[in-house]
């Protein structure tokens, strides 16, 4: 019919397609061991923490909370287990390398956060600490072609129906306002994670 085919772009969006596919991939395998160390022995200190902070154990796995160990390596070594290459680790921000040093888990001792998007997928991860042994109390995956803090909001997948249905949204500072206004019936709130509000993130909530 003579119409030009782009198949070299078309093999690029594929790609492209499947690389994001395998970074949602690993966060949901990151997330899952999050959760399973906070509801372990040694993540009872972080699950006493969250309770005192007034979450129920259902609002806790609503939010898929977890806690990440305070080793080095952990995670890295139970991603490896699961088939994933030191690069790949490296690439989704889970872990970073020091120069001339070993991969490092990024999150060490934090309460964890999953950041969903629109559909439910882990597109990347807030940690916060529970003490002050590291100077950072808040930290975010960092930017990937799947995760972009000034776009997301976090409680947007399981708040965007309430939203949606009231037509009105309540914009918060953080993670715990969100989840705690959710857990006392106020499900129409999102949180910017940790910047000033963007254009971005306000288009964003009109697209729901």
């Amino acid at each position: 019919a003579g119409i030009p085919l782009e198949i070299d772009d078309d093999k690029n969006r594929i790609t492209a397609s499947n690389e994001e596919q395998r970074l949602i991939n690993v966060n949901e395998v990151a997330s899952e061991f999050f959760r399973k160390y906070l509801f372990s022995t040694k993540g009872s200190i972080a699950l006493s923490y969250l309770r005192d902070r007034g979450l129920s154990l259902e609002i806790i796995k609503e939010f898929q909370l977890g806690f990440s160990p305070s080793r080095p390596d952990d995670l890295t070594n139970f991603l490896k287990s699961q088939g994933y290459n030191e690069q790949f680790i490296e690439k989704s921000g889970l872990a970073f390398k020091p120069e001339n040093k070993p991969l490092v888990d990024r999150f060490r001792n934090r309460i964890m956060f999953p950041i969903q998007n629109n559909f439910g997928q882990i597109i990347g991860f807030g940690g916060r600490v529970i003490d002050n042994s590291q100077n950072i109390k808040y930290m975010n995956s960092p930017e990937s072609i799947i995760f972009n803090k000034g776009n997301e909001l976090f409680g947007v997948y399981q708040n965007k129906d309430h939203i949606k249905k009231k037509n009105q949204v309540i914009l918060v500072e953080g993670y715990m306002d969100v989840i705690r206004l959710h857990q006392a019936g106020i499900k129409n709130a999102v949180a910017a994670l940790g910047t000033s509000v963007t254009e971005r993130q306000i288009k964003k909530l009109f697209q729901l």
